[in-house]
């Protein structure tokens, strides 16, 4: 059970109790004891009804974030065009390494480095497996 919905059982739990403890007790000697326990009830729905909404609010942004991560990731990918049609089979450095020149290392390293800085991100676990499985 998530923390969110815990919360959420918890004060509406509370409030049902206090509602039950007053009435078991006739609501006391004084009228507003009454009032005391409607409005515990209704601030019990109230909680549980906020936490409700916050928890929707938190998926919502996970969702944001991870849809986010995957553009930028492709945005990232698209910028190396050149070095991975390079590498392809057929490509310009797929046999002979003499034709590679000093912009072309520049190119390669900077597609290299792309792949460590995801792995980095998997090894620290900024990305987390469900997003692995989007990529």
């Amino acid at each position: 059970m998530s923390m969110q919905k815990f919360a959420s059982y918890a004060a509406f739990a509370i409030s049902c109790l206090t509602v039950i403890i007053l009435i078991s007790n006739g609501f006391g000697s004084k009228p507003w004891e009454a009032v005391n326990a409607i409005a515990a009830l209704i601030s019990g729905l109230a909680a549980s009804l906020g936490l409700f909404f916050v928890g929707i609010q938190l998926r919502s942004t996970d969702k944001l974030a991870k849809a986010q991560f995957i553009n930028d990731l492709a945005r990232d990918i698209d910028n190396h065009v050149k070095a991975e049609s390079n590498l392809d089979p057929g490509g310009k450095w797929y046999k002979d390494s003499n034709l590679i020149n000093q912009e072309d290392i520049e190119a390669l390293v900077k597609y290299l480095n792309f792949f460590e800085r995801i792995k980095n991100e998997f090894d620290t676990k900024v990305i987390d497996i469900e997003t692995k499985y989007w990529i």
